[in-house]
């Protein structure tokens, strides 16, 4: 425990590898549980995941620091055509370059023609999509009001003519 790389459990002593065993800082753990335990010492020193799994409580904590993700996160969204593109607006948004970028899925698009832009025919279409299947579920919402024989002959037209088409 001398060497100035090397990591230790503060719990059960146990010698850590820094690429092979999975530990937690205690000042990290020690954040996350401000707003639950106000009468904390702030500890020093790693834990390992075995001595987090002996105690519930702690176990609690690091599944919800686990959970949580990465709070400092930002993902950076870039188009890469500013520079081309004659209608180009800085985004108020600092981790976003251009006022008109879309983001479709997990796909970036740029809402402005200019070379190397990318036509939205998928955005018409999902819109297409979704208004069809809202004016389904109006219509599957008003058979409900009906009485019950006329609800199922409307159900039953209904469904040849969704079928039919």
């Amino acid at each position: 425990m001398g060497a100035i790389d090397e990591h230790w459990c503060t719990l059960c002593k146990k010698k850590l590898d820094k690429t092979k065993d999975k530990y937690l800082d205690f000042e990290l753990i020690h954040q996350a549980a401000k707003p639950l335990v106000k009468k904390w010492k702030k500890p020093k020193g790693l834990i390992c995941m075995e001595c987090i799994e002996k105690d519930p409580k702690l176990k609690k904590l690091v599944d919800s620091i686990l959970a949580a993700g990465n709070p400092v996160f930002v993902a950076d969204i870039t188009c890469h055509s500013f520079s081309v593109c004659p209608n180009y607006q800085p985004s108020s948004k600092p981790n976003v370059n251009c006022r008109h970028i879309a983001v479709i899925g997990d796909t970036v698009y740029c809402k402005r023609s200019h070379p190397g832009s990318l036509k939205l025919m998928v955005e018409r279409a999902e819109r297409l999509r979704l208004e069809r299947q809202a004016a389904l579920r109006l219509i599957k919402r008003a058979f409900r009001n009906l009485p019950e024989p006329a609800r199922q002959a409307a159900e039953g037209m209904f469904a040849d003519a969704v079928g039919g088409a």
